[in-house]
């Protein structure tokens, strides 16, 4: 079975930009390694198209964590 690994990054681009990195470095270190990013939508663009990152899942962090339950249980 193949490992895998959930990498959180939300804030602050200069975070993000460095993050890109250290995910090159783990999928070189550990090909078998699968990676995924959970980030904000407005940095999703940074994550989406590396061919190191299995899934980019987008996050609307301009809504509270109640705002989100909410709009999904509608």
């Amino acid at each position: 079975m193949k490992k895998s690994v959930l990498i959180v990054r939300f804030s602050s681009l200069g975070d993000v930009v460095l993050t890109t990195g250290v995910i090159r470095e783990l999928s070189t270190q550990l090909p078998e390694l699968a990676i995924d990013v959970v980030t904000s939508k407005k940095f999703a663009e940074v994550f989406r198209n590396s061919p190191h990152i299995r899934n980019c899942f987008e996050v609307d962090t301009s809504q509270s964590a109640v705002q989100m339950a909410l709009s999904r249980s509608a």
